[in-house]
């Protein structure tokens, strides 16, 4: 007895495997929406897309940044991705002071904010300290850390300044600061 098999419906069968598999397996993707606020402070969402991962679920975590000292994280499939901490203050807070340096991975002075605002920005974390001509301090400090984003670090530095800036006049004018 002669077995003839064709090597063409088994090719056929491993290719539709294959890329059931990998359509399976990928499951990447961002399966939950960009939110357009977080913790009531109005965000750009293409700022904000930069340094969230793909996942199923999104969450919120923390006070109103209105709030001095507050706190805010965000949290994708329960892992801590962007954890933000403001407060206001009366004397100015330095981010380039030597007892700050712990804080960063290569830090360095940003660039490309406004003049009135000082910041540091390093692979991960960043601070900006403008001043607030307003009802509740003389000072306010934004603070962010970011665990995800581009694995360009160079890229990463800049999503996450740029989302520090626009959070930082997001709470600027939320909290009433003419300046």
């Amino acid at each position: 007895m002669k077995i003839i098999t064709s090597s063409i419906p088994l090719a056929l069968v491993s290719c539709a495997l294959l890329a059931t598999a990998t359509a399976c397996s990928s499951g990447g993707g961002r399966e939950y929406s960009v939110p357009s606020s977080i913790c009531n402070i109005p965000v750009n969402q293409k700022a904000t897309t930069a340094l969230l991962p793909d996942g199923k679920k999104l969450e919120e975590r923390g006070g109103s940044l209105e709030d001095s000292p507050s706190f805010c994280k965000l949290l994708v499939d329960k892992s801590l991705t962007v954890f933000i901490t403001t407060y206001q203050a009366d004397e100015y807070y330095d981010p380039m002071d030597p007892k700050e340096a712990h804080r960063f991975s290569n830090r360095a002075k940003m660039k490309d904010i406004p003049a009135e605002w000082e910041g540091a920005i390093g692979d991960n974390y960043s601070t900006i300290t403008t001043k607030c001509t307003g009802p509740s301090a003389k000072y306010v400090v934004t603070e962010i850390s970011a665990k995800a984003g581009d694995d360009d670090t160079s890229q990463r530095r800049k999503d996450i300044q740029d989302f520090a800036t626009e959070f930082t006049s997001g709470v600027k004018k939320k909290i009433g600061c003419t300046q």
